[in-house]
């Protein structure tokens, strides 16, 4: 995770990436936030594999090339979550601000198995893609107005006085 910002805090750059297994497995967000006017704004984008599967129960059955083999097999799904959102905040005096955030999510699916044939030539992987097994993509598209209060006063770790108050209608579509 890399975070860039000037002298002052106005203009703020995240960058975050994650590389896990294979290049499927591999995720970064980028978010950008504008504050150097009353009127603070910012979007992100994101790429966020999510990996987990489970092992098939083992069978003996023919290789690919005919041969009686011992058969295990590792399923491997995905969900891939690719965001693109914007926000901005508007306040209204030191303690209360207005603040709206839009944006869009997509879901997609990928689904794999490896099977391993364990017979005396050795052992053999033999990765299949199920296409046929994934589901379709789901779109969501959100947007949200919020009035936000904070007149707290932070200690060493937590507010030590003061509140905090969050009027929020998010809905997703």
């Amino acid at each position: 995770a890399l975070f860039f910002s000037d002298m002052l805090g106005n203009h703020n750059l995240a960058i975050v990436a994650q590389a896990n297994g294979t290049f499927k497995d591999v995720g970064a967000q980028v978010q950008y936030t504008n504050r150097a006017r009353r009127l603070n704004y910012g979007g992100s984008v994101a790429h966020i594999p999510i990996l987990f599967g489970g092992y098939l129960a083992p069978s003996i059955g023919p290789d690919p090339d005919g041969v009686i083999s011992e058969i295990y097999g590792q399923l491997r799904q995905r969900i891939y979550i690719d965001l693109l959102q914007g926000n901005a905040s508007y306040p209204f005096t030191t303690t209360r601000r207005f603040e709206f955030s839009a944006g869009v999510t997509r879901y997609g699916f990928d689904y794999e198995v490896d099977r391993f044939f364990v017979n005396q030539f050795g052992v053999r992987r033999e990765r299949t893609d199920l296409n046929e097994r994934e589901p379709d993509p789901v779109y969501y598209a959100q947007a949200g107005l919020a009035l936000v209060s904070d007149y707290s006063f932070i200690g060493f770790t937590s507010p030590v006085r003061g509140g905090r108050s969050r009027l929020e209608v998010t809905p997703s579509i």
